[in-house]
């Protein structure tokens, strides 16, 4: 509300306090004459009869009456009214007075005999002034209080929806499995951080909230710098993603993915944002596992078609070594009678060179060739067989006799030049009148394979040796041990050594098939494979297997 808005009365009301009549009557014909009313008193006491603070604006008084001290009269007005304005008319001589009548609440002073009625009015002027001032300054101060008690009585209705709409939000933040939380930019502070955290991160969130730097120092140190850059934004205008990984106190490592998106101001900038932060690490991990999987079965495809072009080329061998065989059995014969007729039709032939060796040293030389060409092609016979049986399907069931010793002797001829490359000590052992046992020639052939090639891959040098040893380890039970001088094997490859696609030689090739599905067919076979530590080092493999019971 302003003064300026409002006019001032023109009629005004005036209380005269004045023991001189003449005085009296002046001033107050002089208001009158100005459009005022005027009322006059005498005296003090009948000053403060007539004095009514709803109807007089001012009061003059002089401060030397008969009947009261004019300081009195002051007093007793200023009980009824700390506003009304009193003008002091006082003699030049009382300006001692005068002072402490201003200093005890009058508003201004006229010196007596009023020779000049416009200081008058100049006086009663200024003191309308205030006391519409004083007057606007208090129905505007009414009208403030009644403003703050409707807007206090909004607030309060609005505190109490903001209450509810908090109370709504925090259940829903606080059990959620996500993390929520607000921060903010500059300086870096966090302002909210949910229960989820503690869960999740391990830490507590009175700890983050205390210093936010209490949380980053636990970001793994491969994504420190991308994901301290991430939470300590200066300016943020569009939502962002990052993925890192979180080492929790305990050790743990979670992978995290934190979504940050800005919450605007009315001025349009962004002090604050709001994130939601998720454990990923499931879903990383089987993300990792299925990725993994799909590439180990396209290597395991890869196999399949491989052992299948394999069988496919040891046949296409066995044509060209079957006539390199007969050849050298036919130049053995060519070569016998050709000595014969050399003797009977060349007496002296016996001092004959050829080539820088005598008839003597060919005799020998010629025969022993020819004995190890058919010898060595006798050798790419046996290995392509076993070829095209481990490549062959297997249609039998685990119900036939085998002969055990048969299968290791095959598996070590298949795997003679890998095993000759390994070790320059490859020993076996095997115990005579080894009974056979009920199951499948080629599927244990398989096995042995398999732990004879996981033997000689675990040597360092050729120095280090293989031990082979099948015996009977009781009146039921075969047992085929297979003792490598290698690396060893560690308590943690130990737990795992079955499991589909664990493998230990990723970077060779390896695909971790081969000893899970040789346990499988030792199961269905009614035995047993496992693995321990070495005494002296390496790794020793048992394989036990029941004996087939024979019918009396």
């Amino acid at each position: 509300m302003e003064s300026s808005s409002k006019s001032r009365p023109s009629h005004r009301s005036i209380l005269i306090i004045e023991d001189e009549e003449f005085i009296r009557l002046t001033v107050a014909d002089h208001l009158k004459d100005n459009g005022h009313s005027a009322d006059e008193a005498a005296s003090g006491a009948e000053g403060l009869r007539l004095l009514d603070v709803d109807r007089h604006e001012t009061v003059l008084l002089d401060l030397r009456l008969g009947d009261m001290d004019g300081h009195s009269i002051l007093a007793g007005i200023r009980e009824k009214s700390a506003e009304i304005p009193v003008i002091i008319v006082s003699g030049a001589g009382d300006m001692h007075d005068v002072i402490k009548a201003l200093r005890a609440g009058a508003s201004d002073f006229l010196t007596k005999p009023i020779l000049d009625f416009a200081l008058l009015d100049l006086a009663l002027e200024k003191a309308w002034e205030r006391l519409d001032l004083l007057q606007e300054r208090r129905e505007y101060a009414h009208e403030l209080e009644r403003r703050v008690l409707e807007r206090t009585a909004e607030l309060a209705e609005t505190n109490s929806k903001l209450q509810e709409s908090e109370a709504l939000f925090r259940q829903l933040v606080e059990n959620i499995n996500e993390i929520f939380w607000l921060q903010q930019l500059d300086p870096p502070r966090m302002l909210y951080f949910s229960k989820a955290c503690e869960g999740i991160l391990g830490v507590s969130r009175d700890v983050v909230m205390d210093d936010i730097r209490n949380l980053v120092k636990h970001i793994h140190p491969d994504d420190y710098a991308r994901a301290r850059d991430f939470f300590q934004l200066k300016t943020l205008e569009n939502p962002v993603d990052e993925y890192f990984k979180f080492i929790r106190p305990d050790g743990e490592i979670r992978w995290l993915r934190s979504k940050i998106f800005p919450i605007a101001s009315a001025h349009g900038i962004s002090p604050r944002v709001a994130g939601i932060t998720e454990d990923i690490t499931e879903r990383i991990a089987a993300a990792e596992r299925d990725k993994d999987n799909q590439r180990k079965l396209i290597q395991a495809d890869k196999l399949i078609s491989l052992g299948t072009l394999a069988a496919g080329v040891a046949h296409e061998i066995n044509n060209p070594n079957h006539l390199l065989r007969l050849n050298a059995q036919a130049v053995e014969q060519i070569w016998s009678q050709l000595r014969e007729q050399f003797d009977v039709s060349l007496p002296e032939a016996s001092a004959i060179s050829i080539g820088g060796m005598t008839m003597e040293q060919l005799d020998t030389e010629i025969p022993r060739l020819l004995r190890g060409m058919i010898g060595a092609s006798d050798r790419i016979r046996d290995i392509v067989q076993h070829m095209k049986d481990f490549a062959r399907t297997d249609t039998q069931d685990t119900d036939q006799p085998v002969n055990v010793e048969d299968v290791l002797r095959a598996a070590v001829s298949l795997l003679h030049n890998k095993l000759k490359n390994a070790t320059d000590r490859l020993e076996i052992s095997i115990e005579s009148g080894v009974p056979p046992v009920k199951g499948s020639h080629q599927r244990l052939e398989q096995v042995f394979i398999n732990l004879l090639m996981n033997a000689a891959e675990a040597l360092q040098d050729k120095n280090a040796g293989i031990h082979v040893c099948l015996r009977r380890q009781s009146p039921h039970q075969l047992e085929l041990t297979i003792r490598d001088e290698g690396t060893g094997i560690t308590a943690q490859v130990l737990e795992h050594i079955f499991d589909p696609f664990f493998t230990t030689k990723r970077d060779c090739g390896g695909l971790g098939l081969g000893l899970s599905i040789s346990k499988t067919i030792i199961d269905a076979h009614g035995g047993e494979l496992s693995f321990e530590p070495a005494q002296n080092g390496g790794t020793l493999a048992r394989v036990t297997l029941p004996i087939m019971e024979t019918r009396s």
